[in-house]
């Protein structure tokens, strides 16, 4: 990446069938090899804070980086209508889905309307972390 560049995801542990597994994340130490980190946001670029872009252009310019280790991916972008979505991710069997409004900045540290998180399976925990450090922002 480049220098003063931010990234936000979430580390993700893929069991033998290619599916997320929280439980293989929980057990870091046994299953390193599977976890992967997966990116779905791009917070500054060369030092340039991009967070009131909206969430359409941090994704474009997101999508023109490259990672040398294959265990960074980019999350892939869908656009489609809520119940369209929410079948397919039940199909899946998957835990749920977020999602955000294409518009938004990216607010830091708030929890606005311009993200949902919506759990399909409720049977497991959910761990989310992230860093509120950005390189000439007081936080």
């Amino acid at each position: 990446m480049p220098s003063g560049t931010i990234i936000d995801g979430e580390l993700v542990a893929i069991d033998e069938t290619g599916r997320p597994n929280f439980n293989l994340r929980q057990n870091f130490r046994s299953a390193a090899s599977r976890i992967q980190y997966y990116v779905f946001d791009l917070l500054c670029l060369n030092e340039r804070d991009l967070t009131g872009l909206p969430l359409i252009e941090r994704r474009a310019l997101l999508n023109s980086l490259s990672f040398k280790d294959k265990r960074i991916r980019i999350v892939d972008y869908v656009e489609a209508n809520p119940a369209e979505l929410l079948t397919a991710v039940r199909e899946q069997k998957l835990e749920g889905i977020i999602g955000k409004r294409k518009d938004s900045p990216y607010q830091l540290g708030k929890r606005s309307g311009a993200w949902i998180k919506f759990r399909v399976n409720r049977g497991q925990e959910l761990v989310i972390g992230h860093s509120t450090a950005l390189p000439g922002r007081k936080n």
